[in-house]
């Protein structure tokens, strides 16, 4: 586990989560977001393959899922990372605990997935997610100020 100001952050694998982890993780969702079920959010759950934890103390305050795996491209093998719920606690706000826990997860998942170029796959419902893509990535789409390219576009369709 490292260590950022008070906050913690370990990457486990989704088949390694004990009950009360998924309880903890489900009871942080739904008292953020209006309508959660417990259903929706084991079915999220069911479909990734690893989680980042953020705790302060022994407190849970943050978490996302994520779906890792290997593809190819046009003839090229390529990393996709895929990121279901995300949700970080109003109190771990303004922390950098998110960014760094879920760099530092991708960086560690290179070993477990090494081949290719890696692709971020991110729905968000708001944009405080959405502005970590100018602050980690030089090329990122949607944008504002361009379109992606045709070799992006084909492999966001594929």
């Amino acid at each position: 586990m490292n260590t950022t100001a008070t906050n913690a952050f370990a990457i486990v694998p989704r088949e390694e989560l004990t009950p009360a982890q998924t309880d903890e993780m489900f009871q942080l969702l739904a008292h953020h977001f209006d309508g959660v079920t417990r259903a929706q959010f084991a079915r999220d759950l069911a479909e990734k393959n690893w989680v980042v934890l953020i705790r302060r103390d022994i407190r849970l305050v943050g978490f996302s899922t994520l779906l890792v795996y290997e593809t190819s491209f046009d003839d090229e093998p390529v990393s996709v990372v895929y990121s279901g719920d995300t949700i970080v606690a109003s109190e771990a706000w303004g922390t950098t605990a998110l960014a760094r826990g879920w760099i530092t997860a991708v960086n560690q998942l290179r070993e477990h997935y090494p081949r290719g170029k890696y692709y971020w796959l991110l729905l968000t419902s708001g944009f405080r997610t959405y502005r970590f893509l100018p602050v980690f990535w030089r090329e990122f789409f949607p944008r504002y100020d361009t379109s992606a390219p045709s070799g992006i576009r084909r492999l966001r369709e594929q």
